[in-house]
């Protein structure tokens, strides 16, 4: 960067000015602190040039300070700013996961209810089953009681039938006696 010489009148004093910055800059500059130095100059007549430069370098310090202290306010806002940005990015992010949260919930009480609804339909085609169940095992009881006379009463028929046959062949006898037949 090249370095650049210009002569300044501030204050009735000529001064050259040594730096890199363009001579429009450093005049608008100079010309700033001569306005200044002359408006307070006008103000306060009673002060000799020495007194008035040094309260005008004195303001120009108090206002850089300022200016600082702003500065470093908004760093620190920038800073609080990222802050409050990262956190209500947070706060979506945690916003979204609860939404998430929320919705798998609802999502996992509308299947147990579901699933009990199921149950409760399943329980009752259990109970009657069960009662069908039982209506099968009674009319099996009944059916076995029913084999079961029934089955002695063909006991009894076959019983019967052998003694009316016993007796039968007992006649047939008889009747052969009577008839004078012999026995072969």
């Amino acid at each position: 960067m090249e370095t650049n010489r210009f002569k300044v009148q501030i204050d009735g004093m000529s001064f050259y000015v040594v730096g890199n910055d363009d001579k429009e800059y450093v005049e608008a500059l100079a010309k700033e602190l001569d306005e200044m130095l002359d408006d307070f100059n006008r103000r306060n007549g009673r002060l000799n040039q020495v007194q008035y430069q040094i309260l005008t370098a004195l303001n120009l310090l108090d206002n850089v300070k300022r200016l600082e202290k702003k500065m470093e306010d908004v760093k620190t806002y920038s800073e609080d700013s990222e802050l409050a940005t990262e956190t209500i990015t947070e706060l979506e992010n945690l916003r979204k996961s609860l939404k998430e949260t929320r919705e798998a919930e609802e999502k996992s009480k509308n299947k147990a209810l579901d699933l009990e609804k199921e149950r409760k339909d399943l329980l009752e085609e259990v109970k009657e089953l069960k009662q069908k169940l039982q209506e099968k095992t009674e009319e099996e009881e009944k059916w076995k009681v029913e084999v079961q006379e029934k089955t002695q009463k063909v006991q009894e028929l076959e019983d019967k039938n052998y003694q009316n046959q016993i007796n039968l062949a007992d006649l047939y006898k008889e009747i052969s006696i009577l008839r004078g037949e012999s026995e072969v």
